[in-house]
């Protein structure tokens, strides 16, 4: 099915609080476009759109924003070309400029030059980004974020209307509302640059049949999400994840029934490579064939889980996972936040 925007808005208003980051995020572009546009006809404002999930996701963020504000404004992009790179991602952005009908400008990758260019010669005053806290040296990037002019950079604002989302999160908004994404994503990569600084990411490897394949980017846990990167290192990423689970309990919620239960266990492990150094979690299975025994049968699993919880003073991450969870989602939501932990994140595994 294609994006169109009425079945967005549709969607958002049905499921706003579930989706209140990416109301938030519209927002957010709605009231800082206006400031950095020359007037509403003057486009000075690009969006830095390589093809890749988090460049997708504001672009359409953006698209949408414009949209909202009733703007008679043709949307700029810039993309800074790659050697070597991927064919696929070439033709998902001219599938993306041939849905959305955006302008594109594509420049040489020695990016400072190429920024000076777009400064001088294009009329840039500021670039929407795709940046996220966890990506490499954006851990202290804000929302509105000038560019580094002391270290020889032009003067520019960096719009960062994602910086605070998660993983999961891009995911979340990419597949609930149908956005479309490069192919890559479902053969293993969690990061796209080019063919010469990309792997796919091991994390989602499994065997079959003594055959070697890739799981689908959205299944991967948030902490393993830069394993694409061949840069950073696999023990690295383990001893980051270390740190995470000083922090954070793991939750693992299982929906279905008696029948579907092994199956989707032998699934969880392969997706989230449980091991006993790295897991402390619980699990629970819920049968959403029977309501009475949805309501009563891990509530005192919830109570002792949460109260070790509160007396390590750790945070508890809940993935839920399989089968029926809309049905009970909100049920379940409501028990969960009746307990004190110190703060609750879900991710929803589908």
């Amino acid at each position: 099915m294609q994006f169109t925007l009425e079945k967005f808005e549709e969607k958002l208003i049905q499921n706003k609080q579930q989706y209140q980051f990416v109301d938030d995020a519209i927002r957010f572009l709605m009231n800082t476009l206006p400031i950095y546009m020359v007037s509403q006809t003057d486009n000075t404002v690009y969006v830095s759109f390589n093809g890749g999930k988090d460049a997708t996701v504001v672009l359409f963020l953006t698209y949408i924003a414009i949209k909202r504000l009733g703007l008679d404004l043709e949307m700029k992009t810039v993309y800074f070309l790659e050697e070597n790179s991927f064919e696929e991602v070439d033709v998902f952005i001219e599938d993306c400029r041939n849905l959305l009908n955006f302008s594109q400008v594509k420049l040489e990758r020695n990016f400072k030059e190429s920024l000076k260019d777009l400064v001088q010669n294009y009329q840039l005053k500021s670039v929407i980004m795709g940046n996220r806290k966890n990506d490499p040296y954006c851990e202290k990037m804000e929302k509105l974020d000038p560019s580094d002019y002391d270290k020889g950079y032009p003067a520019f604002m960096r719009i960062n209307p994602i910086i605070n989302w998660q993983y999961n999160q891009v995911w979340t908004f990419l597949r609930d509302f149908e956005i479309p994404y490069c192919s890559l994503y479902n053969e293993g990569y969690t990061y796209l640059g080019n063919k010469n600084n990309t792997n796919k990411n091991p994390y989602l490897k499994y065997t079959e049949n003594n055959q070697e394949f890739y799981k689908p980017a959205y299944l991967l846990p948030d902490e393993y999400e830069q394993l694409s990167r061949s840069s950073i290192s696999k023990k690295d990423l383990e001893k980051q994840f270390e740190c995470q689970l000083q922090k954070h309990q793991q939750m693992y919620v299982i929906f279905g029934n008696s029948n579907q239960w092994s199956q989707e266990i032998k699934q969880l492990q392969e997706i989230h490579q449980i091991n006993e150094k790295l897991s402390q979690f619980l699990m629970i299975f819920v049968n959403t064939q029977n309501k009475k025994e949805y309501s009563s049968s891990f509530l005192k699993q919830i109570y002792d889980y949460s109260n070790n919880c509160i007396e390590n003073k750790q945070d508890l991450q809940v993935n839920i996972f399989g089968i029926g969870q809309e049905e009970f989602q909100e049920m379940f939501k409501l028990q969960i936040s009746q307990q004190n932990f110190k703060q609750v994140q879900f991710n929803y595994i589908k």
